[in-house]
């Protein structure tokens, strides 16, 4: 019999209702899945294999499912090795709705549907990886070939990375990826400490490297703590010699001047001893003086140099014990003096005794054998040192009526065009600098950069952190870089209470494989966010042979005890 003569083959309104007849009952019979092009990222050249992919769009369409009694394939295999899921499935979808709703869309893959693609079924949660596609089934009915016929296989997740968009779908990064876990550092445990120690000068000689820190890219800044005593005559601060502190110095030569300055003192010198202030006028063989206090409490000299006299004793008042006290010593000419609180104490035209000259030492360092008087050394407190290299007419100026009395000081000395020396001993803060290795993100070394003076105690140092805590963001990529190499991975988790990062998509960007690694800190490419790994670990999801279905999801199923017990009840 021939072939019915109303219908015309290649006719083609007859092929477009047939078309439409074929659509019509893949969306009658269908199911609407998510079709998901694979992009591929790098190829092995060689073998023409995809060494890293991703899928980063979805696009809904209907498919009719041809197996009508499930899934083909070998179905689940128990193996001692494992379990391997191979279900396979047939996907029917017309040409027409390819090609508005997917191929119209990728312009290298119009023609049809590409192998290696992937088909996600919502019906069953599958995952489902075309590897041949069929454009000849049915064979030219109508003289047409209205569908694509799509033999599949049960998706075997491989690390690709997903950004499709749609929840249920990238879902399988955190149930089937091969995930890193790296702990990181807070701020504070990854930032570098030191301590320092001090001579007797209050100056820092070395330094202890307790932390090297880690994740440091450049050198950090090294802030240190400032002298502080914690007893002062104008604020600021002061020379405790107390626990051993010395000044000793120079400056220029004069026949007339007078120094001055505050002590306070905190111990009074034993029974038949007395404790040095300070030396004027010279050093120990060019014929300097001592000044200080004797055991009655007053104020007393003695030349430094031996054959000159021994300890000259002063009829003055007392040294207030506790307190303030304020000394001035000077010479205009052959004429010396002495004021103690503002009272002369001593006054002399006889020769000798340059008080003003050369070179000064101040509290510990004026202690000692000089001449024929041993010192001891003052206890307590010296504050606001000065020398005035001037005429008469500087100290005249601050008489108080008559030349006996003078005006003591009631503010901090600033310095005039007579000061020829001026001590706050308001301390100066040492300065350090970090050496990093670079290799390792860690500090090296701390080098000494000025030692700074006046510290009674060791300084407190503070290491700059290598980074500011802060939180990451949920799916944002981080990379470490490594020096030789870059490393990179999605944020899947994130915790801020134990600083714990979930990574999924790792790789490095020169192919080959790499790790994370402790040394280098991790950058959020979007937050900018910085921290640390203090441990690296990995986190397997998915059991190696089981596709992409996790067993643990159906457990449940195989027992349920949630009513009653399926062996029995025990009475």
């Amino acid at each position: 019999m021939a072939t019915n003569p109303y219908i015309t083959k290649g006719y083609r309104p007859e092929q477009n209702l047939y078309e439409d007849i074929v659509i019509e009952s893949l969306q009658f019979y269908g199911q609407d899945v998510y079709y998901l092009p694979r992009e591929i990222i790098t190829q092995d050249q060689i073998f023409a294999d995809e060494v890293e992919s991703r899928f980063s769009e979805a696009y809904k369409v209907e498919m009719y499912i041809e197996n009508i009694e499930g899934f083909d394939g070998e179905g689940d295999l128990f193996t001692k090795f494992g379990v391997e899921i191979r279900d396979q499935a047939t996907f029917i979808v017309a040409r027409k709705r390819w090609k508005n709703l997917i191929g119209a869309y990728l312009e290298e893959n119009n023609f049809r549907p590409r192998e290696g693609d992937i088909i996600y079924l919502p019906l069953s949660n599958s995952m489902f990886q075309i590897m041949k596609v069929e454009t000849e089934a049915p064979f030219y009915q109508l003289n047409q070939l209205p569908t694509f016929r799509l033999r599949c296989e049960l998706f075997e997740y491989n690390d690709e990375e997903f950004q499709t968009m749609v929840d249920e779908i990238d879902d399988v990064v955190s149930e089937g990826a091969y995930q890193y876990a790296l702990t990181m550092f807070t701020a504070d445990s990854a930032r570098a400490s030191a301590t320092a120690t001090i001579n007797d000068q209050g100056e820092i000689t070395g330094i202890n490297l307790v932390s090297a820190g880690s994740g440091y890219i450049t050198a950090p800044e090294i802030t240190v703590s400032r002298p502080e005593f914690g007893v002062a005559r104008f604020g600021g601060n002061s020379l405790n010699c107390l626990i051993g502190r010395g000044k000793e110095g120079q400056y220029s030569d004069s026949g007339a001047g007078y120094s001055e300055f505050f002590f306070f003192p905190t111990i009074f010198p034993d029974s038949n001893q007395q404790d040095a202030l300070f030396i004027s006028g010279g050093g120990v063989d060019s014929g300097g003086y001592v000044w200080g206090i004797t055991d009655s409490g007053q104020i007393g000299y003695a030349s430094v140099v031996s054959g000159m006299g021994g300890l000259q004793r002063l009829d003055s008042a007392p040294v207030l014990y506790g307190e303030w006290n304020h000394l001035l010593v000077g010479n205009i000419g052959t004429q010396k003096y002495a004021y103690l609180n503002g009272d002369k104490v001593y006054s002399d035209s006889g020769s000798g005794l340059p008080t003003v000259k050369g070179t000064y030492t101040i509290g510990v360092p004026a202690a000692g054998e000089r001449g024929e008087t041993n010192w001891g050394a003052f206890r307590g407190y010296i504050d606001e040192f000065r020398s005035v290299l001037t005429d008469s007419s500087e100290i005249a100026s601050r008489y108080d009526g008559d030349s006996n009395n003078l005006i003591v000081p009631n503010a901090e000395f600033t310095e005039d065009s007579s000061t020829a020396l001026l001590l706050h001993f308001n301390g100066q803060t040492a300065q350090l600098a970090a050496v990093i290795d670079s290799d390792t993100g860690v500090i090296s070394s701390i080098t000494i950069a000025d030692s700074g003076e006046f510290y009674a105690d060791p300084p407190e140092i503070a290491i700059e952190r290598s980074f500011t805590q802060d939180n990451f963001i949920i799916d944002e990529y981080v990379s470490q870089d490594n020096g030789e190499y870059v490393i990179k991975g999605k944020i899947l988790g994130w915790s801020d209470s134990d600083y714990v990062m979930k990574l999924a998509h790792v790789g490095s960007l020169d192919g080959e494989f790499h790790t994370f690694t402790t040394t280098a800190p991790v950058v959020g490419q979007t937050s900018r966010v910085r921290a640390v790994p203090k441990l690296v670990g990995d986190i397997q999801n998915i059991q190696v042979n089981s596709a992409n279905t996790v067993y643990d999801n159906f457990e449940q199923d195989f027992l349920d005890f949630s009513e009653t017990n399926p062996f029995g009840d025990v009475s």
